[in-house]
């Protein structure tokens, strides 16, 4: 199960990475997921390439790095979403 997590996530961040997938549409639906998934998996991906001496799910900490650069609430906003709590993208 959690190996097919891991690749789900590697291979959305490969279609960010390669342009098949535009960066806000992916942020835009696994925002903060990526960010949870990865700081819970990352010591076994690195015990996994230090094993391997080789990169390993390389685009999803690609995805990780570009999730983390847009903070939430900002990201948010900037595609103009609102919410019920008077979110707006003026705020």
């Amino acid at each position: 199960m959690t190996r097919n997590v891991a690749f789900s996530y590697e291979y959305i961040g490969a279609m960010v990475a390669l342009g098949m997938v535009d960066s806000s549409l992916a942020l835009s639906v696994f925002h903060f997921r990526v960010r949870q998934v990865w700081t819970a998996l990352e010591p076994y991906v690195r015990a996994e390439r230090e094993i391997r001496n080789a990169p390993f799910l390389p685009f999803f900490e690609h995805l990780y790095l570009v999730s983390c650069a847009n903070p939430t609430a900002k990201f948010l906003r900037s595609l103009g979403l609102r919410n019920t709590d008077g979110y707006s993208p003026d705020a």
